[in-house]
């Protein structure tokens, strides 16, 4: 089995999204779309959690989240992520789509230890984000929330971002490889050999 990354361009959107985000509003009731940074995220953390336990449980190897294991990582990310790089679609008042991204620190020249004691100065040097999470409610899927997450971000990062890395994306993930290749316009940069092995 195999995994690919995609880079998507920010700055050139090869899609008609005016289209496919009307017809995702149309989709969903009482559709809400919230932009946030890193600071903000504190206090949507629990919504972040249901979310992700949602999207991903039907994934191999799934290990549910719990609030009190994400709060430390989250209060320490937080800084790292100044702008509203993080997307959280509501119907209502059940989350039900999520975008996390950070500043591709890889970027950064990682020959000097120091660095990254440094990163929080270099974050506007960093034109490519990363998708940490991109997951969307089980019942919700196929109605447009990818589309509603990715441009959201697009709006709100263009002056700040170039390209957005999605990776981690497995071959069965049909849906998604779809939606990245026609409706995004993707471009796969990796591909990772998954093997599975007895213990």
């Amino acid at each position: 089995m195999d995994m690919f990354e995609f880079d998507t361009s920010i700055v050139e959107s090869p899609y008609p999204a005016e289209k496919f985000v009307a017809r995702a509003l149309r989709s969903i009731d009482d559709c809400k779309i919230l932009a946030l940074s890193g600071v903000e995220i504190l206090d949507y953390l629990p919504q972040i959690v249901d979310i992700y336990n949602d999207a991903y449980c039907e994934n191999d190897a799934f290990v549910p989240l719990l609030l009190s294991d994400v709060e430390p990582t989250a209060n320490k990310m937080a800084k790292y992520v100044p702008y509203k790089s993080v997307i959280l679609v509501f119907s209502g008042d059940r989350p039900i789509g999520l975008l996390t991204t950070i500043p591709d620190f890889n970027r950064l020249s990682m020959t000097n230890p120091m660095t990254l004691m440094f990163a929080q100065r270099a974050i506007s040097n960093i034109r490519q984000y990363r998708a940490i999470l991109f997951g969307v409610a089980r019942d919700f899927r196929k109605k447009g929330v990818e589309v509603l997450l990715y441009n959201t971000f697009r709006e709100n990062m263009v002056e700040h971002c170039d390209t957005l890395a999605i990776g981690w994306t497995i071959e069965t993930n049909t849906p998604l490889i779809k939606l990245i290749n026609r409706k995004i316009g993707g471009v796969e940069t990796k591909r990772y050999a998954l093997m599975r092995m007895d213990v």
